[in-house]
Protein backbone atom coordinates (compact mmCIF):
# COMPACT_ATOMS: atom_id res chain seq x y z
CA UNK A 1 0.00 0.00 0.00
CA UNK A 2 1.26 3.34 -1.06
CA UNK A 3 1.42 6.49 1.36
CA UNK A 4 1.67 9.81 0.66
CA UNK A 5 4.34 11.59 2.64
CA UNK A 6 6.12 15.06 1.83
CA UNK A 7 10.10 14.87 0.90
CA UNK A 8 10.16 16.61 4.46
CA UNK A 9 9.33 13.69 6.28
CA UNK A 10 11.31 11.50 3.82
CA UNK A 11 13.96 13.79 4.51
CA UNK A 12 14.15 13.43 8.17
CA UNK A 13 13.71 9.69 8.27
CA UNK A 14 16.21 7.26 9.30
CA UNK A 15 17.99 4.57 7.37
CA UNK A 16 15.77 1.10 7.43
CA UNK A 17 12.95 3.52 8.66
CA UNK A 18 10.57 1.39 7.03
CA UNK A 19 7.70 4.02 7.25
CA UNK A 20 9.11 4.86 3.68
CA UNK A 21 8.83 2.29 1.99
CA UNK A 22 6.17 2.29 -1.18
CA UNK A 23 6.12 5.82 -0.46
CA UNK A 24 4.69 8.15 -2.93
CA UNK A 25 6.43 11.87 -2.41
CA UNK A 26 5.32 14.81 -3.41
CA UNK A 27 7.83 17.52 -4.47
CA UNK A 28 6.56 20.68 -4.36
CA UNK A 29 9.08 23.80 -6.14
CA UNK A 30 7.60 27.88 -5.66
CA UNK A 31 7.31 30.18 -8.12
CA UNK A 32 9.64 32.31 -5.96
CA UNK A 33 12.38 29.68 -6.47
CA UNK A 34 11.62 29.26 -10.41
CA UNK A 35 11.19 32.94 -10.96
CA UNK A 36 14.71 33.59 -8.85
CA UNK A 37 16.36 30.01 -10.51
CA UNK A 38 16.81 29.32 -7.23
CA UNK A 39 18.19 25.62 -7.58
CA UNK A 40 20.27 24.72 -4.69
CA UNK A 41 17.52 23.15 -3.07
CA UNK A 42 16.06 20.85 -5.21
CA UNK A 43 20.36 19.69 -6.10
CA UNK A 44 20.64 19.08 -2.72
CA UNK A 45 17.66 16.99 -2.31
CA UNK A 46 17.63 14.93 -5.49
CA UNK A 47 21.35 15.20 -6.75
CA UNK A 48 23.34 15.46 -2.80
CA UNK A 49 24.58 12.76 -0.85
CA UNK A 50 22.89 9.26 -2.40
CA UNK A 51 22.45 7.71 1.18
CA UNK A 52 19.66 10.26 1.39
CA UNK A 53 16.02 8.70 2.28
CA UNK A 54 14.79 9.67 -0.99
CA UNK A 55 17.50 7.82 -3.00
CA UNK A 56 16.11 4.42 -1.28
CA UNK A 57 12.69 5.45 -1.62
CA UNK A 58 11.85 7.43 -4.35
CA UNK A 59 12.44 5.46 -7.39
CA UNK A 60 9.12 6.46 -9.42
CA UNK A 61 7.47 7.75 -6.88
CA UNK A 62 7.83 10.86 -6.68
CA UNK A 63 5.49 13.69 -7.95
CA UNK A 64 6.25 17.13 -9.09
CA UNK A 65 4.09 20.12 -8.34
CA UNK A 66 5.10 23.46 -9.21
CA UNK A 67 3.31 26.10 -7.20
CA UNK A 68 2.16 29.67 -8.56
CA UNK A 69 0.99 29.41 -11.86
CA UNK A 70 -2.51 27.93 -11.60
CA UNK A 71 -3.90 31.40 -13.63
CA UNK A 72 -1.12 31.29 -15.91
CA UNK A 73 -2.58 30.04 -19.04
CA UNK A 74 0.66 28.69 -20.61
CA UNK A 75 1.96 24.79 -19.94
CA UNK A 76 5.45 24.88 -17.84
CA UNK A 77 7.41 24.53 -20.91
CA UNK A 78 6.54 27.52 -21.94
CA UNK A 79 7.02 29.76 -19.36
CA UNK A 80 10.80 31.21 -20.04
CA UNK A 81 11.67 31.29 -16.17
CA UNK A 82 10.57 27.21 -15.75
CA UNK A 83 12.82 26.25 -18.84
CA UNK A 84 15.94 28.23 -17.20
CA UNK A 85 15.38 26.38 -13.79
CA UNK A 86 15.21 23.28 -15.40
CA UNK A 87 18.01 23.59 -17.78
CA UNK A 88 20.28 25.28 -14.78
CA UNK A 89 18.98 22.40 -12.42
CA UNK A 90 20.08 19.77 -15.03
CA UNK A 91 23.34 20.98 -15.07
CA UNK A 92 23.53 19.40 -11.70
CA UNK A 93 23.10 15.87 -13.42
CA UNK A 94 19.76 15.40 -11.61
CA UNK A 95 18.38 12.16 -12.46
CA UNK A 96 14.72 13.22 -13.41
CA UNK A 97 14.59 9.91 -14.92
CA UNK A 98 15.10 8.15 -11.10
CA UNK A 99 12.57 9.77 -9.03
CA UNK A 100 9.91 10.60 -11.64
CA UNK A 101 6.70 8.94 -11.69
CA UNK A 102 6.40 7.54 -14.97
CA UNK A 103 2.07 8.33 -14.80
CA UNK A 104 3.25 12.02 -14.87
CA UNK A 105 4.41 14.01 -17.81
CA UNK A 106 7.35 15.54 -15.71
CA UNK A 107 10.04 13.56 -17.54
CA UNK A 108 8.41 15.27 -20.87
CA UNK A 109 8.25 18.40 -19.11
CA UNK A 110 11.34 18.45 -18.19
CA UNK A 111 12.73 17.21 -21.78
CA UNK A 112 10.42 20.01 -23.55
CA UNK A 113 11.64 22.88 -21.71
CA UNK A 114 15.80 21.32 -22.18
CA UNK A 115 15.49 20.57 -25.78
CA UNK A 116 15.39 22.47 -28.61
CA UNK A 117 13.98 20.67 -31.43
CA UNK A 118 10.72 19.32 -29.20
CA UNK A 119 7.06 20.29 -29.76
CA UNK A 120 3.83 19.79 -28.04
CA UNK A 121 0.30 20.15 -29.80
CA UNK A 122 -2.60 20.23 -27.11
CA UNK A 123 -6.19 19.30 -28.71
CA UNK A 124 -8.65 21.76 -26.87
CA UNK A 125 -11.17 19.34 -27.57
CA UNK A 126 -10.26 16.12 -25.75
CA UNK A 127 -7.45 18.27 -23.44
CA UNK A 128 -4.73 16.44 -23.99
CA UNK A 129 -1.30 17.37 -25.00
CA UNK A 130 0.68 15.53 -27.71
CA UNK A 131 4.74 15.99 -27.03
CA UNK A 132 6.98 14.84 -29.95
CA UNK A 133 10.52 14.78 -29.37
CA UNK A 134 13.51 14.12 -31.91
CA UNK A 135 14.74 10.68 -31.66
CA UNK A 136 18.77 12.08 -31.09
CA UNK A 137 17.07 14.13 -28.32
CA UNK A 138 15.84 11.31 -26.60
CA UNK A 139 18.85 9.40 -26.90
CA UNK A 140 21.00 11.94 -25.81
CA UNK A 141 18.94 12.98 -23.01
CA UNK A 142 18.42 9.18 -21.41
CA UNK A 143 22.89 9.17 -22.12
CA UNK A 144 22.76 12.42 -20.06
CA UNK A 145 20.58 10.99 -17.43
CA UNK A 146 22.56 6.99 -17.18
CA UNK A 147 25.31 8.03 -14.60
CA UNK A 148 23.89 9.60 -12.14
CA UNK A 149 20.33 7.24 -12.28
CA UNK A 150 22.72 4.00 -12.09
CA UNK A 151 24.95 5.94 -9.16
CA UNK A 152 21.58 5.89 -7.13
CA UNK A 153 20.26 2.73 -8.48
CA UNK A 154 23.32 1.41 -7.19
CA UNK A 155 23.23 2.47 -3.51
CA UNK A 156 19.47 2.04 -3.26
CA UNK A 157 19.88 -1.09 -3.93
CA UNK A 158 17.92 -1.55 -7.40
CA UNK A 159 18.84 -4.74 -9.29
CA UNK A 160 20.36 -4.57 -12.59
CA UNK A 161 17.48 -5.99 -13.92
CA UNK A 162 14.99 -3.17 -12.65
CA UNK A 163 16.91 -0.04 -13.86
CA UNK A 164 17.20 -1.53 -17.09
CA UNK A 165 12.99 -1.97 -17.36
CA UNK A 166 13.03 1.37 -15.61
CA UNK A 167 14.75 2.98 -18.56
CA UNK A 168 12.82 1.24 -21.36
CA UNK A 169 9.43 2.37 -19.46
CA UNK A 170 10.74 6.28 -19.58
CA UNK A 171 11.93 5.44 -23.01
CA UNK A 172 8.37 4.13 -23.87
CA UNK A 173 6.58 7.86 -22.08
CA UNK A 174 8.47 9.37 -24.65
CA UNK A 175 6.40 7.22 -27.39
CA UNK A 176 7.92 7.07 -30.85
CA UNK A 177 10.83 9.65 -31.33
CA UNK A 178 10.63 11.16 -34.67
CA UNK A 179 13.81 10.76 -36.54
CA UNK A 180 15.99 13.44 -37.14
Amino acid sequence: MNTLRSVFAVLHSTPGDKATEGTSVIYQITRYEIENCLIDRIVQDLRGANKKPLCRCAMGEMTFIVEGYDDDQRELFQILEFRRYIQQASKHEIPWIYYASIESLWIQVVALSIFDNAAAITDAVKQRTKMLFYETDVSKFLMEQRVAFNALCETSGVSQKDAEKRVQDVLKRFGNPLQK
